[in-house]
């Protein structure tokens, strides 16, 4: 897996269509979840000494903790209230409905691949992270083996046509 992500950069244009096709279609079932489950994201804030501090809550749980201080740093809890599953940094305090979204893709991602230790302490989001990963396994092309053949692929054909791109003869 840690190799595929540097050959992820290394895909020639010409070879990019699955991918960009993908993209575009994981995002639009993203962005759907997200009209479904926006209502139910709630977070709140207090000021602290050096950053404002609170939690999100989905339908009415806690989700996370939020920490404000200029940017937002948004971490998810695990089954605990002091274990984090997952984080997102950098963020401004509007984008918060959006961060949980693609930390709800990462989650669902994760679990397409077999991680299958529960997300989240939070019930209903564990289930909204649950629909998502099967709305991605209804098309064979959003899986990441799917992504990760289709990648393979395109590396072969570039050494097929490419033999000494990379700098290494191939055998």
């Amino acid at each position: 897996m840690q190799q595929s992500l540097p050959a992820a950069f290394d895909v020639w244009p010409t070879y990019s269509k699955p991918f960009e096709q993908a993209f575009r279609q994981k995002f639009l079932l993203l962005s759907r979840w997200l009209a479904r489950n926006r209502d139910k994201l709630a977070w709140n804030l207090a000021h602290g000494l050096v950053a404002a501090s609170g939690q999100v809550h989905f339908v009415d749980e806690p989700l996370g903790h939020v920490m404000a201080d200029g940017l937002v740093e948004l971490n998810l809890f695990g089954r605990g209230a002091y274990e984090y599953v997952a984080t997102i940094r950098d963020i401004v305090l509007s984008d918060i409905p959006e961060a949980v979204a693609l930390l709800a893709l990462d989650l669902a991602e994760l679990y397409n691949l077999g991680v299958r230790q529960r997300v989240s302490g939070n019930k209903a989001f564990q289930r909204a992270v649950l629909q998502l990963a099967a709305s991605l396994r209804k098309d064979a092309s959003l899986s990441s083996a799917a992504q990760l053949e289709a990648l393979a692929h395109a590396e072969a054909q570039r050494r097929k046509m490419h033999p000494y791109s990379d700098g290494i003869a191939a055998s």
